[in-house]
């Protein structure tokens, strides 16, 4: 144990004395005036030039040294830079002494990968209105649940145009499960989509799910890791459809209630859609319990009505909307992260209370402004921005680099 730790570097008092009549920024500040007082002082028997305009003498630092004296204070508790810099300054004197040691705080590694001190949130890109209805899904996964009738998870899929709601119960996780559940359910129904948006589960990464994307005939698109606002829509469904089986569940058959929180789901009107999602699917409401008079719409249809004509006309006018960002988070973006060579990425997998939030850092090859594509174990991987920081060396200066462009991906993806 005492071993991993980090270790303090020793000051050689002798080698700082040598350096002290060697280094010229020492000379240069001797023939200063100013508030310093300086003097040579015998400490442990090498003569060191010190300020003894204080309480206790004050070595002057020579810059070999800068960066082990900081290392041998700051690194007891890593402070920030302020209490850092006091500590050091009661003890040690150099030129640029403050400006420095701001730099080497934000420059430590460990402070880093250990500190939160701002999460980066940046505003969510809209998919924009879908084409047609049934052309863009979203599909997730939910659970596992406590075991009923053999099942223990529900494969989610909702429209992105009626907001169609489908949780369709599976016994695992599996791909082939997720597949079938996909083609017996949603597809038998709807028909095929033109685009499926999905997490990067390994149910929805695996070459099995890829090629039956590949038969359909329609594109499969992923979202980052670790990111569930790109997948919002679904996301919220199942915020709505947990929290509706814990209201209504009594026992352990949530397979039961399923069918009547799915019919209320359908059938609640969406302000921004300004419509159910029953009403955009089947061109009418669905009647729930309750409903005493039958609706207008599902009056008795006479033979030659011209009901199915109307309804296709009513149909062909329907406008799609963009859809809604519910809720109004504060944006922050790093000043230097669009401008980081190395970046940390937030640590969100579920890690133990002494595991430092932040891994890295790693190599930026590819920035945009929704994601970043970095090297990690040796190969690129695409990461959402909010889950970045910018990682600072020891050089303040952050030039734009010219070799990582907005508009094309690096060629070795």
């Amino acid at each position: 144990m005492v071993a991993s730790a980090s270790p303090i570097p020793p000051i050689d008092l002798a080698r700082m004395a040598e350096e002290q009549l060697r280094d010229p920024k020492v000379a240069e500040l001797c023939k200063q005036p100013g508030a310093l007082k300086l003097k040579e002082v015998n400490l442990d028997g090498c003569i060191l030039l010190c300020d003894v305009s204080t309480s206790r003498p004050r070595p002057i630092v020579p810059p070999l040294w800068t960066k082990t004296i900081f290392e041998a204070i700051h690194n007891l508790s890593h402070p920030g830079h302020k209490h850092t810099t006091r500590a050091i300054s009661a003890r040690n004197v150099w030129p640029g002494l403050k400006r420095e040691v701001k730099n080497m705080v934000r420059a430590c590694h460990s402070c880093q990968a250990s500190k939160i001190g701002r999460y980066t949130k940046t505003p969510l890109n809209s998919f924009g209105p879908p084409d047609r209805r049934f052309g863009d899904i979203h599909v997730d996964l939910v659970g596992p649940f406590p075991p009923s009738e053999g099942c223990t998870y529900l494969f989610t899929i909702i429209d992105r145009f009626t907001r169609w709601p489908e949780a369709v119960p599976i016994q695992n996780a599996e791909t082939t499960t997720c597949a079938r559940a996909l083609l017996r359910t949603w597809i038998a129904r709807f028909g095929v989509p033109d685009s499926i948006t999905s997490d990067q589960g390994q149910q929805f990464t695996s070459g099995l799910w890829h090629e039956l994307h590949n038969v359909l005939g329609c594109s499969n698109k992923h979202t980052t890791a670790y990111h569930p606002q790109s997948n919002g829509m679904v996301e919220r469904f199942h915020r709505s459809l947990k929290a509706a089986l814990k209201a209504r569940l009594l026992g352990p058959g949530w397979m039961d209630e399923l069918p009547i929180v799915l019919l209320g789901i359908r059938s609640t009107w969406k302000e921004d859609l300004d419509a159910a999602p029953a009403l955009l699917t089947y061109g009418t409401n669905l009647r729930i319990p309750g409903d005493f008079f039958p609706s207008n719409s599902a009056e008795r249809i006479s033979p030659g009505s011209t009901f199915v004509r109307d309804l296709q006309e009513n149909f062909r006018k329907l406008s799609p909307l963009s859809p809604v960002h519910h809720g109004a988070t504060k944006k922050y973006l790093p000043r230097d992260l669009m401008y980081a060579e190395q970046v940390y990425v937030r640590h969100d997998a579920h890690r133990g209370p002494l595991v430092r939030p932040y891994d890295g850092p790693f190599k930026v090859l590819y920035r945009s402004d929704k994601h970043f594509d970095i090297l990690r174990n040796n190969k690129s991987t695409r990461v959402s921005i909010d889950r970045l920081k910018p990682a600072y060396s020891a050089d303040p200066k952050f030039p734009p680099p010219a070799v990582l462009p907005h508009d094309q991906p690096p060629t070795s993806r």
